[in-house]
């Protein structure tokens, strides 16, 4: 009796440093580094609303997102007040905005390996008490894409012992390649690859359905492209990606403490790039900003942006940038193409403008445009 005693003692005492030692990282995580960081911040001018326990702005985020998605603007492109109204306002974590050129240039080539992309939260992962059924569900769907694709890198590199650098030269091939890269600078983990072989199967469609949307309404409004764009088809796309980029912001957090510029930011900080609200951006685009000009990509991105890449991210930039970049750009203009050789089109008068993110941005109503067969005046007649 006396040893069942004991260790249900034992047991509960276990127990009880278990739940003290979650409840004081829970503390740590959702008020003492947030105000850590908060402070650090302020102490370099950097301001941000109060930081409020457990929630932060979220509260006030979700009301602004919610009233702004429930009511169309005007037609007009600039759409960063109606997609992100909430960017002055914080969220359940300290974040900063950063928009200057420079800064996002380093942040993004992440060179000393600072600035990795967001991941979950690991100690809440753990804790398979507070799972629900999805959750559990979902981790062994995660786990398995995991396996399924390491084995197939095996594969891959399996090969190399029978010949060297026959990885292939299809996508999984290149990624395995830059793997075995002998500049570290340029080399991937294998975490990595995992990472992009899954993005390249989902954010990539995403992605693509985005531009092509966006495209066409463009081309709607402005009916006199459709003429130009067989010739002119990388201006138009370029034009469309600034001012509707599929992904509109892009997070990194800081791993540990950073020199950014003459800022230091603390670790935990979460860095926020507004893609957005950099693409237009009257002083980096001129006055015109928010207007639809192919016109200014006539010599490429680099003149268009003065050699600086760091203002034009629809795809991101950095050895983290989307993997699918060339291959969605490619399917992009094959459909635009096929759809303009046969047809012409407008934008309908029932066409609400509403943009709105959800993984990517896109039209809250769709794009209605009518179609019409095209007039082939070589032929004297209409497309077959």
């Amino acid at each position: 009796m006396g040893t069942m005693q004991t260790s249900i003692v034992f047991l509960c005492g276990t127990l009880f440093l278990y739940l003290f030692f979650i409840f004081i990282k829970f503390l740590h995580k959702v008020w003492w580094t947030p105000i850590q960081i908060q402070q650090a911040m302020r102490l370099q001018g950097i301001k941000h609303p109060f930081y409020r326990f457990l929630y932060g702005s979220t509260k006030e985020i979700l009301n602004m997102r919610k009233e702004s998605n429930g009511k169309p603007m005007e037609l007009s492109h600039y759409i960063f007040p109606k997609i992100q109204p909430h960017c002055t306002l914080g969220s359940t974590s300290v974040s900063s905005l950063v928009s200057e050129a420079e800064f996002v240039k380093d942040i993004m080539n992440n060179k000393d390996k600072s600035y990795p992309k967001n991941e979950p939260d690991g100690f809440i992962k753990k804790l398979w008490l507070l799972r629900s059924a999805d959750d559990i569900e979902s981790k062994k769907l995660k786990q398995g894409i995991c396996k399924s694709i390491i084995r197939t890198i095996v594969k891959r590199e399996k090969a190399m012992n029978v010949k060297v650098d026959s990885f292939g030269n299809d996508f999984l091939g290149l990624l395995v390649k830059v793997n075995y890269d002998a500049d570290e600078g340029k080399r991937i983990t294998v975490d990595d690859v995992v990472d992009e072989c899954k993005t390249f199967y989902t954010a990539g469609h995403e992605t693509t359905i985005s531009l092509l949307t966006w495209t066409v309404l463009l081309l709607g409004i402005h009916t006199d492209w459709q003429e130009k764009a067989r010739q002119e088809m990388n201006m138009i796309i370029n034009e469309s990606l600034r001012l509707y980029p599929p992904v509109v912001l892009l997070p990194r957090i800081v791993k540990h403490e950073a020199k950014l510029g003459k800022f230091s930011v603390p670790a935990n900080t979460t860095l926020v790039i507004p893609t957005l609200s950099i693409h237009h951006d009257t002083q980096i685009r001129g006055e015109d900003a928010q207007q639809f000009k192919p016109k200014r990509y006539s010599e490429g991105v680099a003149k268009a942006t003065n050699n600086n890449l760091a203002v034009f991210l629809p795809f991101g930039l950095g050895p983290r940038s989307c993997v699918g970049l060339k291959f969605g750009l490619n399917e992009a203009k094959i459909a635009l193409i096929m759809m303009l050789q046969r047809y012409a089109f407008t934008l309908s008068p029932a066409y609400i403008h509403s943009p709105i993110v959800m993984l990517t941005s896109r039209p809250q109503h769709g794009v209605q445009n009518p179609l019409a067969d095209k007039w082939d005046e070589n032929k004297d007649g209409y497309v077959a």
